[in-house]
This record gives structure tokens, C-alpha cells and sequence, in this order.
């Protein structure tokens, strides 16, 4: 699904020329770009898109996703990831794919997954990382990203959410910028 994404998201010239311009596109031109990126990824996933709030904070806190509200909170504040087109577009992707992965456990929960669904078993190791004590929240102490060993980016959740945030923002500023 993922490369399906990726060839939407390339596909729309308004979400590709947004890279060479974002640094001059209002905070509402930005929105509505990154609205396009929510709503395709929403359709190539098969998923409801969840409500969008912004906040403006200093940095610290990209983004995040509330699967209490569906709702998808994105930072504006001007030195956050909300400057750069690859942060932002990164930060919509990751955290839509915690509303995905809320989806599936929803989903599961409702017996619409089954244990013949291609989705069941991811949908099996979201739900026991969604559970109660299953969830690893960050702690600097035990952060050790150069190690690989970052125990809150490496369980299933986050890992699956970064890989496919980085993934997508990086494939879409591969190569040369779109001619205008």
C-alpha cells in the first residue's frame, strides 16, 4: 500500500510542487496540501479520515494522533516540523498511520477482521500493543536510536508509523524538484 501511496501522492501536482514553494505558502495553503496527502492516504488504506486540529507549541511535539477522538493534531508553531514540507508531509503519514492502525484494532474487535483476513495478525500485534501496559512511551534514557535499540520507535506501533512517514516524505523529495 505503501507504494500505492507514494504514486498518488506523486501523482498530485499540487502536493509535488508544494516542495519548492512551502517555505512561502501560508499556514492555510500548507493545510490544504497536506489535507490532499491525508485524504489519499485515508483512500489507499481503506480508512476514515479523522478530524484535523492545529496547535501551535514550541517544538517538541510534531504532531500526534488521538485514537480517544480520531483526531489528528498537527504543531504550526514556526520552528517545528511544520516548516519543512518533508517534516510535515512526514508527520501527517506517521500519525494518519496511528488512525490505520486504530482502524484495524477497531475493526478486529468488531469481527470484521477474521482470522482469514490478510489484515488479522497485524491487526492481532496492534491491538496487544494498544492494550493496557503494552504501550512503551518514550524515555530518553533508553532511547538509543544510533543502536537501533530505541524500545518506543522499535515497537510495532511507532515502528510501522515511522517507517512508512519516513518512508513516503522521503520518496516524494527523491530526486530533482518538479519544474513549475
Amino acid at each position: 500500500r505503501r507504494d500505492a501511496l507514494i504514486e498518488a501522492l506523486k501523482s498530485d501536482r499540487e502536493i509535488t510542487e508544494a516542495r519548492g514553494t512551502w517555505g512561502t505558502k501560508t499556514d492555510d495553503e500548507r493545510l490544504a496540501v497536506l489535507m490532499k496527502v491525508l485524504t489519499a492516504e485515508c483512500r489507499v488504506y481503506d480508512i476514515p479520515a479523522p478530524a484535523v486540529r492545529l496547535f501551535n507549541e514550541p517544538p517538541g511535539d510534531e504532531g500526534f494522533f488521538s485514537s480517544d477522538t480520531m483526531t489528528l493534531n498537527l504543531n504550526t508553531h514556526p520552528d517545528s516540523g511544520w516548516s519543512d514540507y518533508k517534516e510535515a508531509v512526514n508527520t501527517v503519514v506517521h500519525e494518519n498511520m496511528h488512525n490505520y492502525q486504530a482502524v484495524l484494532v477497531q475493526r478486529l474487535e468488531e469481527g470484521i477482521i477474521t482470522r482469514e483476513d490478510p489484515e488479522y495478525m497485524q491487526a492481532k500485534i496492534f491491538a496487544a500493543n494498544d492494550a493496557p501496559g503494552g504501550y512503551v512511551d518514550t524515555d530518553e534514557d533508553l532511547d538509543d536510536d544510533e543502536a537501533g535499540t530505541n524500545p518506543y520507535k522499535t515497537q510495532p506501533v511507532e515502528a510501522h508509523a515511522w517507517d512508512t512517514g519516513d518512508g513516503v516524505a522521503e520518496e516524494l523529495v527523491a530526486g530533482p524538484p518538479p519544474e513549475r
